[in-house]
């Protein structure tokens, strides 16, 4: 797998000053953060959208908004929570066919943004490219278990998951 990385310009560092107070304040509208990622030679991007109430992502390898889902913690992060104690996610499918692969990103796309402390609940679009699928030896036809399919879609998850992470993570402070 290869991944090459680049970010795009973003508006979420972007601030206006007002002369009068002399304070940083935040630019009208969602802050937006954007940044693209190859994974396996496919071009990947991601959005990200903070709204004061949600924040919607964005992940696309067909240059479209894909199926939409409304993910959100069923209770609150808990920053010292062991790994693996992350809150259920409630998932609803806004449009698009039923997936559980599009149920597992949600999940992960909703601790991820529950982890920086982003508003929740999160609206995602999703629209990723098929994997092309492993077809089994002929003598090894009984025994396929298509185990290598959910290796590569493991891997591109990784890979798109850890850009969103970096992505959305905060800039440390000096």
């Amino acid at each position: 797998m290869m991944l090459a990385a680049t970010d795009l310009p973003s508006s979420m560092d972007r601030l206006s000053v007002s002369a009068a107070s002399a304070q940083a304040t935040p630019a009208p509208g969602p802050a937006i953060k954007q940044a693209a990622v190859t994974v396996d030679g496919r071009a990947t991007k991601l959005v990200v959208m903070g709204f004061a109430n949600r924040t919607v992502v964005l992940i696309t390898q067909l240059g479209k908004v894909g199926a939409l889902l409304h993910a959100e913690a069923a209770t609150p992060w808990d920053p010292l929570a062991a790994p693996g104690d992350e809150p259920t996610v409630l998932e609803k499918r806004l449009l698009g066919a039923e997936s559980t692969l599009h149920s597992v990103y949600a999940t992960q796309v909703c601790h991820a943004v529950a982890r920086v402390g982003l508003p929740g609940p999160v609206v995602l679009g999703l629209a990723l490219a098929p994997l092309p699928r492993t077809a089994p030896r002929e003598e090894d036809e009984d025994a396929w278990d298509g185990s290598d399919d959910l290796e590569a879609e493991s891997a591109r998850m990784r890979a798109i998951m850890g850009r969103l992470e970096d992505l959305i993570r905060p800039p440390t402070r000096r």
